[in-house]
């Protein structure tokens, strides 16, 4: 009898642990499919309720691609503008020979700085970036300079000048400018002397031609054809001609020219004529 018992319990036991699971316990819901369900997902048994559920797992990484196989010698030249890469493929080059010299001096500029006392010429320079060349594309060279390829270089000062008997002229767009010498009978020196032809300030003319003061003496020197001798030049608008106003100061007229303003030199004329403004040179006697 008591052996009976012992194996209807067992029975009851071993039905009740096969018995379905109850659909609202959350440990015994089926697990959702596969996100992946072309990936093998070894099955797994719930530690909880005993079911077999899916596991995913992320596929293994697949081998990177071959590189194709080289077609070339690196660093050899292929055609213009195509070259051999490291990889043996071929590839645009950034410089090739055939392509023609590409002058960036077509975009050079000039600028004048003046702050009253000075005169700097600058030129704005261009010549090639770095790291870009003639080559635009296969067989196909740059046609000419362009902002890409011609880069602008620091100014380069090229003409400088602080004298009063000199300017820079020019110095503009692409003028690059040149130092010319000021007309003679130029003030300088804050108006204690005289600019010379050669550009120079003659800070020494009005004690030298003192004795013609007071008309605006406008430069000085040696007369090397007769009359031989110091002269100075002098500018005078009474109406006479060279010989008087030369003469009435004890010298003698070796050349006149027309003025066009004070000590502004115009065409040359002869000692007798006479106008109302003149510039005379007078040679002073011995």
């Amino acid at each position: 009898m008591n052996k009976r018992l012992i194996l209807l319990a067992s029975l009851a036991t071993a039905c009740a642990v096969q018995s379905p699971p109850n659909p609202d316990d959350d440990d015994a819901r089926a697990a959702p499919p596969s996100p992946h369900p072309d990936v093998y997902l070894p099955p797994v048994i719930s530690r909880d309720a005993g079911l077999v559920v899916d596991q995913w797992v992320p596929p293994p990484p697949q081998p990177d691609a071959a590189p194709p196989p080289p077609v070339c010698t690196p660093n050899e030249r292929i055609a213009k503008c195509v070259v051999c890469n490291r990889d043996g493929q071929p590839e645009v080059a950034r410089d090739d020979a055939e392509c023609p010299p590409i002058d960036c001096g077509d975009w050079d500029s000039y600028t004048l700085e003046d702050d009253g006392v000075t005169q700097t010429c600058w030129k704005i320079g261009h010549g090639p970036q770095a790291g870009v060349g003639r080559c635009l594309d296969v067989s196909r060279c740059r046609p000419g300079p362009d902002p890409e390829y011609c880069a602008e270089l620091p100014p380069q000062e090229t003409l400088r000048n602080s004298t009063a008997c000199q300017a820079i002229t020019g110095c503009a767009g692409d003028l690059p400018g040149a130092v010319e010498d000021a007309p003679r009978g130029t003030p300088c020196a804050d108006g204690a002397g005289v600019c010379r032809d050669n550009g120079t300030c003659d800070e020494a003319i009005f004690e030298f031609c003192a004795p013609f003061n007071p008309a605006p003496i406008c430069s000085r020197g040696v007369n090397s054809a007769p009359p031989i001798g110091d002269y100075c030049e002098i500018d005078i608008s009474d109406g006479q001609n060279c010989i008087t106003a030369c003469t009435t100061r004890q010298s003698q007229c070796a050349a006149a020219w027309l003025g066009t303003d004070e000590c502004g030199y115009g065409e040359a004329t002869g000692c007798f004529t006479a106008g109302p403004h003149l510039i005379c040179r007078c040679v002073m006697f011995d």
